[in-house]
């Protein structure tokens, strides 16, 4: 069990000098003592039994489902010394399960605490939420507790008379988590049993030992990893080793392997379990939105199980590109990045000797099958097979070899000829695929655009598609799946009761090969696709409903699209009408894999124009879909895509498609820097806000990867006159990185002696669109205060920005500043708090005193300033949403005359390329 208590906080409580439903003090402590022994066994027990939450608790930001018992201090706030009665953990948990049934879930800690007079030692019981109350003294305890006792607090008392009706409220408590934990049995949360001894028995470490070790020890310390990689590169192997090591070390007490279809706040209530989440991003698991908004969850999980998640690099990348994942500390810090250079030709040996260990064991091959592996490296025959075996670049096809392979050759030589044919996954995909029956083929293509449909929703399709390619072949059949499975192996497995691909690269791999040879039928099945994938009414309801197969149906399009595009305009046209969006995105992503194909660059580029080109605000999400697709599209056009982006960054007017040009610039900053930052400079002087916020974002991202980029555009807006551009600008300091500090904070210095009331706007802004956290804003408040103190009277006027968007927090972090040791904080919070004495002075006013009486002088006379500066009331009145729904922009006219010659005017600023000291701090 994680204690999600500190020391800090439980000298908080103590400071609190009361109990209340969910704390409770004791000065003392005697294991001796057998009534103060039954005492505690009660109040444990009255712990564990009560279901409320202690409002108090959340109060003071603390968890309100978790008992406190803390021993070695009173209500009084006074701390007695317990060294001398030598209480542990081991002892404490030994003493409640002998006497209490079911087993109670609790840790005990003690620590030393520095006072006037001396060290003590204190310690406390914590005693999370229960999930199997009612909790009873079976058989009593000498005549202290009696037999049956069931004891439950009220107040800060404890009750053994408990009601029928609080009786029953446990026993509800209870089935929730019954509940629970009758789901985690089901095959959905399990890996099975045989495959789990199987990766154990073939597990070989890669041979850099150090940075597996690192991604280890990251693991043990923040419970999170992410392990990505090419497909079949061992993400699964690894991710399943790491868990049985953590399961043998007793750090968790059962191991969760989720499916495609099982959503993360599902496992909502789980605790001390190792969970592996495979394919976290896209196929198998979640879109990445889906991923953003289940954050918080995933967090929450964290404080008591670990968690391993696995994806391929590709989407990877993908979703660094396309989400703010990367700002959240624990995702960017924690990876363990897999390639096949990880796998030398020992460790590839290694590997194909203990598959055929476990082959032999389990009786899928025979010993003279294991002898075609051992042969003379001198002879040429042997310099062959050794030559053969170095092209298995991967373990995943050391697995395909040895179980689907080897089963069915007889000699030596057809091994070599197999061995030889192994060059790609591709080519050993479309060799099995073009000698299985119609029947088979007809199913795999189903399967690979349906993978990641619920089993019902693909059984439908099954039929509806053999149905309609019966037209062409009358004798197609729909195949049990127990037959389609076993024709289909070792490509296609059972998975959770239904058919699916053993790896996402025999997907990809099947879906290359229809590409390539079946892509007619795929487009006589057009008109059912769009169909199912293109809400008739565009409802979020509907858009929803229809995002499944719309996902699905795009995968299989933009590898079809690779050979030819055309035949697949109804549905990528069908798809950009789409409002709000939902389809735009999954248009630009079938034409940016088109575009792969350097045939087909200039009428794919010809479309876009076209559709740009065509103003009427009933095909604007045509335009937004030709802006994202030019975004997606590779290197090799980046001067086409980027001269296209000019031309509709002066001439598109419509807020929505704006919008989208921000993100579609990113890359090409390497290959056109000075036009990427004149386009970047127009849009930052944007007259709808939300796409300068859109500008800033974009600026942020380019900084982790982009540094001197970033910085070069922030020099050309700090010399800007337009209030816009500005405000552009201290947004975008206000949320770059930390690793820029001395920039950021010299602009933002700066322009607090003229642009104050701008930089207040934008920390509003930038609080309220979520953009930075209170925590971030006090970390910023804190560094400007050290960069530049005098000119902290008009900085901390931003804290009271703060107070208004976050009271409770931020009265919460300016009581650990004053209780800070060190001078400097509490300098700060002096200086912040002879402003909130205006809007609070009843909370303030207390903390002043006590820190104009502290020891420190400057502390003290810090506390005793008088604010210079006010905030008017305006800046806490709530501004209408700047970006509203698309339908109420499509009509507004989103460029001032003012920005239309502004091109030179930036292109001399930038050619000057000022001195940044000169420039920003004048």
């Amino acid at each position: 069990m994680e204690n999600p208590y500190d020391q800090q906080q439980i000298l908080r409580l103590i400071a609190r000098r009361s109990e209340s439903l969910k704390v409770d003090y004791k000065q003392e402590f005697d294991l001796s003592d057998s009534k103060k022994k039954g005492a505690l066994i009660k109040d444990i027990l009255s712990m564990a039994n009560t279901i409320d939450p202690d409002d108090s608790l959340e109060k003071m930001g603390l968890d309100p489902n978790y008992g406190i018992i803390v021993i070695g201090a009173d209500e009084e706030g006074k701390i007695y010394d317990i060294s001398a009665n030598k209480l542990d953990d081991a002892k404490l948990q030994n003493i409640i399960n002998e006497h209490v049934e079911p087993r109670i879930n609790f840790s005990y800690l003690s620590f030393d605490v520095s006072t006037d007079e001396g060290v003590k030692t204190i310690g406390t019981i914590i005693i999370p939420p229960s999930e199997r109350p009612p909790h009873r003294v079976p058989r009593g305890y000498k005549g202290i507790l009696q037999p049956g006792a069931c004891a439950k607090r009220q107040g800060t008392s404890n009750f053994e008379k408990i009601s029928d009706y609080e009786l029953e409220r446990m026993f509800a408590w209870r089935a929730q988590f019954s509940d629970l934990e009758n789901r985690l049995q089901q095959d959905e949360y399990q890996l099975k049993q045989t495959e789990r001894e199987r990766l154990n028995y073939v597990f070989v470490e890669p041979n850099n030992k150090i940075l597996v070790e690192n991604a280890r020890s990251k693991l043990y310390k923040d419970k999170f990893l992410l392990i990505h990689g090419e497909s079949g590169v061992g993400k699964r192997s690894i991710a399943t080793q790491l868990a049985e090591e953590l399961l043998k070390e007793q750090k968790a007490l059962r191991l969760l392997y989720l499916s495609r279809f099982v959503s993360v706040s599902d496992l909502s209530g789980v605790d001390e379990a190792v969970i592996i989440i495979p394919d976290i991003f896209g196929y198998k698991h979640l879109e990445r939105p889906d991923f953003e908004a289940e954050q918080k969850i995933i967090e929450d999980m964290l404080s008591s199980n670990y968690i391993i998640m696995t994806s391929p690099t590709d989407i990877f990348d993908e979703v660094l590109n396309e989400t703010r994942l990367e700002e959240w500390e624990i995702f960017h810090d924690n990876q363990l990045l897999l390639d096949s250079s990880l796998y030398d030709d020992s460790t590839k040996a290694l590997i194909i000797e203990k598959h055929l260990s476990w082959a032999q064991k389990n009786n899928k091959i025979r010993d003279n099958q294991i002898n075609f592996f051992s042969f003379d490296a001198n002879s040429e025959s042997g310099k062959e097979m050794q030559l053969a075996l170095k092209k298995l670049r991967l373990p995943a096809q050391i697995r395909r070899l040895v179980d689907y392979e080897l089963p069915k050759i007889k000699t030596k030589k057809q091994l070599l000829t197999i061995l030889s044919k192994q060059t790609t996954l591709e080519n050993e995909v479309y060799s099995w695929f073009v000698n299985a029956n119609e029947d088979i083929q007809c199913f795999l293509m189903v399967l690979a655009i349906f993978n990641d449909l619920p089993l019902i929703e693909f059984q439908r399709w099954y039929q509806v598609i053999v149905s309609k390619l019966r037209r062409f072949n009358p004798i197609l059949k729909v195949l049990p799946f127990g037959t389609a499975i076993n024709n289909s192996s070792p490509f296609v497995v059972e998975l959770h009761g239904r058919p699916s691909f053993a790896d996402r690269s025999i997907q990809d791999a099947v879906l290359t090969v229809i590409a390539k040879a079946y892509h007619t039928y795929f487009a006589q099945l057009i008109d059912d696709f769009i169909d199912a994938s293109v809400p008739k009414q565009t409802s979020k309801l509907e858009i929803v409903n229809t995002e499944l197969v719309r996902k699905a149906v795009t995968i299989a399009a933009s590898q079809i699209a690779k050979v030819d595009f055309t035949e697949l305009l109804p549905l990528i046209t069908a798809l950009a009408n789409i409002k709000r969006g939902a389809g735009s995105v999954r248009s630009a992503e079938i034409l940016s894999s088109a575009a792969q194909n350097r045939t087909q660059i200039k009428p794919i580029l010809e479309l876009l124009r076209e559709w740009l080109r065509n103003e009427n605000n009933e095909f604007m999400y045509r335009r937004w879909t030709s802006v994202v697709t030019l975004g997606k599209m590779s290197d090799s056009v980046s001067w086409q895509a980027i001269n296209i982006l000019t031309i509709c960054t002066n001439k598109e007017r419509n807020p929505y498609v704006r919008s989208a040009i921000p993100h579609s610039i990113k890359p090409y900053v390497s290959s056109n820097p000075q036009k990427s930052k004149l386009i970047l400079s127009k849009l930052a002087a944007d007259k709808q806000p939300f796409t300068r916020r859109r500008v800033s974002q974009v600026v942020k991202e380019l900084s982790y990867r982009k540094e001197e980029f970033a910085i070069d555009l922030l020099q050309i807006w700090a010399t800007s006159e337009s209030e816009r551009r500005l405000w552009t600008l201290l947004r975008t300091c206000i949320i770059i990185p930390r690793k820029l500090k001395e920039y950021r904070l010299s602009i933002i210095t700066n322009s607090l002696y003229t642009n104050h009331d701008i930089l207040q706007n934008s920390f509003v802004d930038s609080i309220k669109e979520g953009d930075i956290q209170p925590k971030q804003g006090w970390t910023l408040l804190y560094e400007l205060i050290n960069y530049n103190a005098e000119n902290a009277n008009r900085i901390n006027a931003l804290a009271i920005i703060l107070e208004h968007e976050a009271p409770e927090y931020s009265w919460r972090q300016i009581q650990e500043w004053v209780d800070s040791e060190k001078m400097d904080i509490r300098i700060s919070a002096a200086h912040i708090l002879s402003h909130w004495k205006l809007t609070s002075p009843e909370k303030a006013q207390p903390l002043l005193l006590s820190l104009s009486s502290d020891f420190n002088m400057e502390v003290s006379l810090a506390a005793q300033l008088k604010p210079f500066v006010s905030v008017p009331e305006s800046l806490f009145q709530k501004e209408e949403e700047d970006f509203m729904e698309d339908e109420e922009l499509v009509n507004e006219d989103n460029i001032d005359e003012e920005q239309i010659d502004e091109e030179k005017i930036i292109l001399q600023i930038y050619e000057q390329k000022t001195n940044f000291q000169t420039g920003i701090l004048g």
